[in-house]
């Protein structure tokens, strides 16, 4: 019955490939790029003015520069002068994050040039819990360094040793596997339609949506070093017909040299599963009350299914529309503008074409 749910819900959503407004941001992505009208005849000008690109370059510099040229993007404001010193830790720790750990700079420019061309673009801020796996050998370790190489709170599975005299006292050659369990905190901007949110909201921010879904590709490999059950892996099957290909996505991938399609490996750890992360508002226990939850489904098997109070995607609009989850971009704008003086330019070369380069016609 979830799995129903869940396939409903991310087939009425917003922002799936087929909709009105994946044909917009599909529209606003060529504008921005200068791709052909379709229009265009042999033995006439094809030029394409590129207002939309311009517009949205200029634009960037100006909402970038106060993020790059201060130390400080966020500043945390103490409440009484108690906790001066804890909010100035907070803004440099924030800054850290942002910055050092997460490429804050080009993650925000990713972020904004995504809010100028889309009508809404989301970022996903998270926190994750990695399990790395690491085969290590060391030879003539002392008595000393072995101590020190064990007083970890990494988990250490010892595979092979061996121990001989050496010039001074007893050394150590042994071969482990370190498993070391750490987390780190991501910030990336995610694409348009890889967002699922439910087709009844009525605002920008996403806090009061009852369902919002990221949907990935992740290899069989990242989703076990996640701590997914590969056997299990196996059942649920790779494919997703709901999520294949189309044409916003090859749309962004305009050279002939990128193929989307090309998932096919011999190498069964490199096999690509769509992953469905979804928060939603749902009544599991039977008390008439919905929970926020967090739902992991891959392919059509529940593979997390927890309480939880946080939604790790935030939404973002250059022209906020009200009472609309979906907003406006700058490319809406002026994409017009650029396909009037596309049209202008290229009748006013056909024109110089004709004066310069005449052509003689026979009559029969």
């Amino acid at each position: 019955e979830l799995v129903a749910f869940l396939r409903r819900k991310i087939d009425d959503g917003l922002n799936d490939q087929d909709n009105e407004i994946s044909h917009t941001r599909k529209d606003n992505l060529n504008a921005y790029l200068g791709a052909p009208y379709g229009n265009e005849r042999d033995g006439y000008s094809k030029v394409i003015t590129r207002e939309v690109m311009e517009t949205v370059e200029w634009a960037k510099p100006l909402i970038m520069r106060p993020f790059a040229s201060g130390d400080r993007v966020v500043a945390f404001v103490p409440v009484g002068p108690d906790d001066e010193a804890q909010a100035d830790q907070e803004t440099d720790i924030v800054r850290h994050v942002l910055f050092e750990e997460n490429n804050g700079f080009l993650t925000l420019l990713n972020w904004i040039t995504d809010a100028l061309i889309y009508p809404t673009a989301y970022a996903k801020i998270w926190c994750d819990h990695r399990v790395e796996n690491r085969h290590e050998e060391y030879k003539g370790l002392t008595e000393m360094e072995l101590t020190q190489l064990l007083m970890t709170e990494d988990e250490l599975e010892l595979l092979s040793s061996n121990q001989y005299p050496g010039q001074m006292e007893m050394v150590y050659d042994i071969e482990l596997r370190r498993i070391s369990r750490d987390y780190q905190i991501h910030f990336e901007p995610c694409q348009p339609d890889q967002i699922i949110v439910d087709n009844d909201l009525n605002e920008l921010s996403l806090e009061g949506a009852d369902f919002v879904c990221h949907r990935v590709q992740r290899t069989h490999s990242w989703l076990v070093e996640n701590g997914y059950d590969g056997d299990e892996l196996k059942m649920c099957g790779g494919e997703d017909e709901s999520a294949e290909w189309g044409d916003e996505r090859t749309s962004r991938l305009f050279y002939t040299d990128e193929r989307p399609d090309n998932a096919d490996s011999d190498d069964e750890s490199m096999k690509l599963y769509w992953v469905n992360e979804c928060y939603v508002s749902i009544d599991m226990d039977g008390d008439g009350v919905a929970e926020r939850r967090r739902v992991v489904m891959i392919g059509e098997k529940i593979f997390e299914n927890e309480e939880s109070d946080y939604l790790p995607i935030i939404a973002m609009s250059a022209i906020p529309m009200a009472h609309k989850h979906t907003g406006m971009s700058l490319v809406d704008t002026v994409k017009d503008m650029q396909l009037v003086q596309t049209t202008l330019t290229r009748n006013l070369l056909d024109n110089i074409y004709r004066l310069n380069i005449r052509r003689k016609y026979v009559g029969r």
